[in-house]
C-alpha cells in the first residue's frame, strides 16, 4: 500500500502541555505483545518526548526513547535497543532463504522527517549494529559443500552441487554480527559476518544495496532473507574451496552489484557459472 503524502496536522498537540509516567502490564500493538511496559512522556511547546521506555518482549527486553518535533519542520528521532529477541522463521524468512532461528540483540539510532507518513519512511536514516547468537540460516546447506570440497580433486559436478546446496537445507552458525546504515530508506550492510567453529563467512568490505528500498518491504525481512541469499554469489570458487577446506580459515566475499528482491533464485545460477572456472 502507498503511504499517505498529505501533511499531518499537529495543531491540536500544540495547544497543551503534558508530563507523566506510565506503567502498563500488557501493551498490544498489531499482534505484538509488550509486558511490564514503562515510560515517561513529556509534551511541551509542540515537542513530544518519550523517555526511558522499557518492556519485556519476545523472550527478551526492548528499551529506547523517541522525540517527535511537531514544529515548522516536523521531525522524529530516537534510539532503540533490543536484547535477547527470539527470531522466528515466519518473521525472518522467505520461501527459500532467511533466518530460521537465533537470538537477536541490536542497537539503533534513527531520525527522519515527520511532515507526512510518506516522509517518515522515505526520509528514514539510521545506524544499526546487531549480533545474532546461534543463528540457523535457511537456504544454505554448507556442510554438504564443505564435505565435498575437502575430498574433491577435480571440478566435475561441482557446479550442480553448489547450485543445489545454495537453494535448500540449512546451516547452523555460532554467531552472526554486522552493521547496517540507512540513508533515505536505502540500506548498506557493513562488515557482516557469520561464524562457525573452524571457519567464517564474511563480507570483506562494505556491501551496498542501493537497489533495495525500505519503501516496499519490511527492513528485517529484507536484511535476513535477501542478504543471506546472495552472500556467496560473487565469491570465486577457489576462495570457497580455500575457506571451507582449511580449519580456521576465513572466506571474505567481494559482493558487487544490486540485489533485487525478485531475483533471489538467480544468485545460485551466478555461482554455477563461476564454478566452471574452478
Amino acid at each position: 500500500p502507498f503511504l499517505d503524502k498529505s501533511k499531518i496536522n499537529y495543531d491540536f498537540y500544540k495547544t497543551f502541555d503534558l508530563n507523566g509516567n506510565f506503567k502498563i502490564a500488557s501493551l498490544t500493538y498489531k499482534n505484538e505483545d509488550f509486558r511490564n511496559a514503562a515510560l515517561n512522556g513529556v509534551l511541551k511547546d509542540g515537542v513530544l518526548t518519550l523517555g526511558n521506555f522499557a518492556a519485556d518482549y519476545n523472550g527478551g527486553q526492548v528499551s529506547g526513547n523517541a522525540e517527535l518535533g511537531m514544529v515548522d519542520v516536523p521531525y522524529l528521532k530516537g534510539e532503540l535497543n533490543l536484547q535477547g529477541q527470539k527470531m522466528a522463521e515466519k518473521s525472518w524468512s522467505g520461501s527459500v532463504y532467511g533466518i530460521k532461528s537465533g537470538i537477536l540483540s541490536a542497537q539503533a539510532a534513527f531520525h527522519t522527517g515527520a511532515a507526512s507518513e510518506e516522509e517518515m519512511l522515505t526520509g528514514l536514516g539510521a545506524d544499526i549494529s546487531y549480533t545474532v547468537e546461534t543463528p540457523v540460516v535457511k537456504g544454505w546447506n554448507l556442510s554438504v559443500v564443505d564435505a565435498d570440497l575437502k575430498k574433491r580433486d577435480r571440478s566435475d559436478g561441482l557446479a550442480a552441487l553448489v547450485q543445489e546446496n545454495l537453494q535448500k537445507g540449512e546451516t547452523a552458525f555460532a554467531r552472526a554480527a554486522g552493521k547496517v546504515k540507512i540513508v533515505n530508506a536505502q540500506y548498506t550492510f557493513e562488515n557482516a559476518v557469520f561464524e562457525a567453529p573452524g571457519w567464517t563467512v564474511s563480507s570483506g568490505r562494505k556491501v551496498a544495496r542501493p537497489a533495495f528500498s525500505l519503501r516496499s518491504r519490511a527492513m528485517p525481512a529484507l536484511a535476513a532473507a535477501s542478504f543471506s541469499a546472495t552472500m556467496f554469489c560473487s565469491a570465486p570458487p577457489n576462495a570457497v574451496s580455500m575457506a571451507t577446506s582449511r580449519p580456521g580459515s576465513t572466506l571474505k566475499i567481494d559482493d558487487t552489484g544490486p540485489m533485487m528482491p525478485r531475483r533471489r533464485r538467480a544468485d545460485a545460477a551466478r555461482m554455477t557459472v563461476l564454478t566452471e572456472f574452478w
